[in-house]
């Protein structure tokens, strides 16, 4: 799971730079009875630049978890 954090806090600091302040969280969680990966950011809504209300833009993202029996 941390992995998946990991790759999101490297996609964002690619883009917006290393300093641009986010919080990542990750957990497994059930969507419609499967068991998925959920990531989550919480980060700056921009107003101006890259500048804006803090904690003020939330975006949460699930993917199937891959069953490593198969």
């Amino acid at each position: 799971m941390t992995e998946g954090a990991e790759r999101t806090r490297a996609l964002i600091a690619a883009a917006l730079g290393p300093e641009y302040p986010v919080e990542v969280t990750a957990q497994t969680t059930d969507v419609l009875g499967a068991p998925v990966a959920e990531i989550g950011v919480r980060a700056p809504l921009p107003v101006l630049g890259l500048i804006g209300i803090e904690h003020g833009l939330e975006v949460t993202g699930h993917a199937p978890l891959e069953d490593a029996g198969q």
